[in-house]
């Protein structure tokens, strides 16, 4: 039975793991990224995103960016800070505006496929500081750092720049 129980476990891991993985879209030139953290209490925050390679998608400054022309997804088990705000345990869109000193981040509460941007549902914004990477990353690359037990640093990599921003646990 345990034997059983086990590779029923490991079957589902392997298809949920199947179905996030990094996978080329038919006739896109991004692929779809996932990033996680898991914080000292074993819950998560995790971001699903698209990776548009540099050369055919520019990330304008001061402009909102969709990288891949979609909205990225944050989901958290935990009740989160950002930028001083509140964030509930939940799916929400998140966006960025690039800036030449510092990136934005922002946490949106409208995840409806397909709805466009409104402001009005911010729920947080948070600066992002840059600095410049010592080589070119072709895609689009985000990634957690878990450096206290309540705080995971997300960096955001593209092209010759990195993006930095804690995502607190309450």
């Amino acid at each position: 039975m345990r034997w059983l129980t086990l590779g029923m476990f490991t079957a589902v891991l392997v298809f949920s793991a199947a179905s996030w993985a990094q996978t080329a879209s038919q006739g896109e030139s991004s692929m779809t990224g996932f990033a996680y953290c898991t914080y000292a209490d074993g819950r998560q925050v995790s971001v699903r995103y698209n990776q548009p390679q540099v050369k055919k998608e520019e990330a304008t400054e001061g402009k909102l960016w969709m990288p891949g022309g979609t909205r990225m997804d944050l989901f958290t088990e935990t009740p989160l800070i950002i930028g001083g705000k509140n964030i509930p345990i939940g799916a929400f869109a998140m966006y960025f505006i690039p800036g030449r000193a510092a990136w934005t981040l922002v946490v949106n509460k409208n995840v409806t496929k397909g709805a466009p941007y409104n402001e009005q549902e911010d729920l947080a914004r948070d600066n992002m500081p840059t600095e410049k990477l010592g080589y070119t990353q072709d895609k689009l690359l985000i990634y957690f750092g878990h450096v206290q037990p309540k705080v995971c640093v997300m960096r955001v990599d593209y092209g010759k720049v990195r993006s930095t921003v804690n995502i607190t646990q309450q």
